[in-house]
């Protein structure tokens, strides 16, 4: 995801676009991104953001709509199947 300034209107912009705006969304990033970040801390009504390797199921099924970057991918499916990734362990919680 790539934002041209981080701006609110910027976010609101693309979840319009993807018809999510009045959505309870999870995006779901590769890695933590500040621009982003700024752009939807005023948009906690309807998205929420999640670094790939922090997300569980339980933040996947509470919301209705999923953004996943295309580079979150393999470290979301990572985490979710309990797969070691880049020398790293990914423990999933038993919940």
């Amino acid at each position: 995801i790539t934002l041209g300034k981080p701006k609110t209107k910027e976010w609101v912009r693309i979840l319009e676009a993807l018809k999510l705006s009045d959505r309870n969304t999870l995006c779901v990033l590769s890695e933590p991104n500040k621009e982003i970040k700024l752009a939807a801390q005023n948009l906690s009504y309807c998205v929420r953001l999640k670094d790939a390797r922090e997300c569980s199921a339980h933040d996947i099924l509470r919301h209705d709509r999923l953004i996943v970057e295309k580079r979150a991918i393999p470290s979301l499916e990572a985490r979710l199947l309990g797969i070691r990734v880049e020398g790293k362990s990914s423990e999933v919680a038993s919940t």
